[in-house]
């Protein structure tokens, strides 16, 4: 996702968290800093750098604090702004 110049929004669904794969480029690499079980799913929070995000794992028992995965934006909002 190239930002520059705009806001990107998006909703915990539609991150794709996955273990991480060595073949991927690291920019997409995040850790798991949390999870909180929520009934039918899990909260994951992930980190990196300065980012955190939140995204939703319906297979709790895959992934565990401090783990790497590699993480994907399926859909996203940009708001751009005007000068």
């Amino acid at each position: 996702i190239n930002s520059t110049g705009s806001r990107i929004y998006f909703y915990p669904e539609w991150v794709l968290v996955r273990q991480q794969q060595p073949k991927l480029s690291t920019q997409q690499t995040f850790q798991i800093e949390d999870i909180a079980f929520k009934g039918s799913h899990s909260e994951l929070i992930l980190v990196r750098d300065n980012m955190r995000l939140r995204a939703y794992s319906y297979y709790p028992e895959v992934h565990k604090k401090s783990d790497l995965v590699s993480v994907e934006i399926s859909r996203y909002i940009v708001e751009k702004h005007e000068d």
